[in-house]
């Protein structure tokens, strides 16, 4: 599997999340760009993946709706975990849980040299982590 995730519940409080992700699975439209990523940038090779666990619990919705709130967690990226505070949105129906958000990303925050090839190419040294997740009831 590509990624991994686990919700815990109380009631209508999420008391723990981790999210796991394999970033040695990212593809874009060019096969030079994806293997530049494995050596430098993100270095999947070294790094290949990322962790979202959330710090702080939520309240979610008792019954259908969708709750706009902020999570507080932890990112692991590049071999570092830094605090990050995801703008989501979370929508509940039946037996499962959607939730969708951002946030923005430091490069340096985590260790990562953003690649440049000079005269070509220069990559912005901030980003958005983004993320839309489904969970059900096993």
């Amino acid at each position: 599997s590509q990624e991994a995730g686990r919700l815990t519940a109380d009631g209508t409080k999420v008391t723990a999340t981790t999210v796991t992700v394999n970033l040695s699975a990212l593809k874009s439209d060019r096969s030079q760009r994806d293997n530049k990523l494995r050596s430098s940038g993100l270095e999947t090779d070294r790094f290949p993946e990322a962790t979202f666990t959330l710090t702080q619990p939520i309240e979610v919705p008792g019954a259908t709706g969708v709750l706009t709130t902020t999570a507080v967690g932890t990112l692991t990226l590049h071999g570092v975990t830094q605090p990050v505070r995801v703008a989501r949105e979370a929508t509940r129906a039946g037996a499962g849980i959607t939730v969708v958000g951002s946030a923005p990303v430091a490069m340096a925050d985590f260790g990562i040299t953003p690649p440049s090839i000079p005269g070509f190419v220069t990559v912005a040294d901030r980003g958005t982590f983004e993320m839309q997740l489904f969970f059900v009831r096993p």
